[in-house]
């Protein structure tokens, strides 16, 4: 549950809305080259002879990095990358959620980086999270993570900087996650970790033709790869596609990842909760600025909340000018994740019309003996490492 945060300094002034419709309509594209990518068609074989040229740059840049052509910096304490090769969210912030709460409990002392998308940090910008944090200065995701695990976050987007300096702040920490960066290879890691969901591999290509940042063979050379199901009322045409992806025993470096929608929470006031059942066959606006809206919208109507929906892009910030947006559309109860949540909070302050209105739906972690393989598979490396 994330923790209400002081508004610590006037938030500047919002951009006209035309930049928002605009935002609307690159979500809607986003979700459509999403479905394209997942077969060879006649536009994907199109873009094929660019996707070969991309997958070359892709290895003889990893490569250059294996041979010492660039620089990497060595971090004095180990780092995890949780990364992906697929374009669109896979659901790597709950899983590094997971990890940190599970190294916590072992008696490690974690601190997580990221990038910071959505924020306004630059190359050369190192930044610490901090509850009077702003998500339009350091992203979304870092703001969740320091107020869902309570450990030292920082943001850049050189993420070498950016663990040089966090090690320098807190000598307390003894092992770093990096949210994303599977492919900062400028950053040495000791665990790389890759997260995957029901879409698999998509058509098996690179970009532009395919949802893949680097070759599926990638998969082969990591550490753990962590199938994500992030909604357990699927149809059963999906569910047989996502039984076919989950991991195989022969394979046991590769885990299954559970979490659903729990109880709805208000967003003025963290303490008053409601369950999901509550909000079936009223009047709904379900929003989501996540990279796939549609598995948000998909999990509340498993729940029978059938209302409107708005997809956003990911990383979507809100302003004052989405707030009167929201003001006139004339629905009772407005319905959020928390990844916006943290995003729309300072917006509304202490609204007391407000209060009834917005609510978050949290996305929670099911504890599986899955989870419990790969918290154990993390917790014994690293305990190797320390014994070196």
């Amino acid at each position: 549950m994330i923790q209400p945060i002081e508004p610590s300094r006037i938030v500047r002034r919002p951009p006209n809305f035309e930049y928002k419709r605009e935002a609307y309509k690159r979500a809607r594209r986003e979700a459509w080259w999403l479905k394209v990518w997942q077969t060879k068609n006649w536009r994907t074989i199109l873009l094929w002879p660019f996707s070969v040229v991309y997958e070359f740059i892709v290895l003889v840049r990893r490569l250059s990095f294996r041979l010492g052509v660039f620089d990497v910096y060595r971090a004095p304490v180990p780092v995890v990358v949780v990364g992906g090769i697929l374009i669109g969210g896979v659901g790597k912030t709950p899983v590094v959620g997971a990890l940190t709460k599970a190294l916590i409990k072992a008696g490690y002392r974690p601190a997580i980086v990221a990038r910071g998308y959505g924020g306004n940090s630059t190359h050369a910008t190192v930044r610490e999270v901090t509850r009077d944090s702003l998500p339009t200065e350091v992203g979304d995701e870092p703001l969740l993570h320091l107020l869902g695990n309570n450990v030292p976050v920082w943001v850049g987007a050189n993420r070498s900087a950016v663990v040089q300096r966090l090690c320098e702040a807190h000598p307390e920490v003894d092992v770093i996650l990096s949210d994303d960066g599977l492919q900062h290879y400028k950053l040495a890691r000791d665990i790389e970790v890759v997260v995957m969901d029901k879409r698999g591999k998509g058509n098996g290509w690179c970009l532009p033709a395919g949802p893949l940042r680097e070759p599926p063979t990638r998969l082969g050379s990591v550490d753990a790869v962590v199938w994500h199901h992030r909604c357990e009322k699927l149809p059963t045409r999906e569910q047989q596609q996502l039984q076919s992806q989950m991991p195989d025993p022969a394979r046991p470096n590769h885990f299954a990842f559970k979490s659903h929608i729990s109880d709805a929470y208000c967003l003025a006031d963290t303490r008053t909760r409601l369950p999901l059942s509550f909000f079936g066959g009223k009047d709904t606006l379900a929003i989501a600025g996540i990279a796939q809206p549609e598995l948000f919208f998909k999990m509340l109507q498993a729940h029978n909340i059938h209302g409107h929906t708005m997809a956003l892009p990911d990383h979507f910030m809100f302003d004052e000018a989405f707030v009167k947006l929201m003001d006139s559309r004339h629905v009772k109860y407005v319905l959020m994740t928390e990844k916006d949540a943290v995003k729309y909070q300072h917006l509304i302050k202490d609204n007391a019309a407000y209060h009834e209105r917005f609510w978050v739906v949290p996305l929670e972690i099911l504890d599986t003996p899955e989870l419990s393989r790969l918290e154990s598979f993390m917790i014994e490396r690293l305990d190797g490492m320390r014994k070196k």
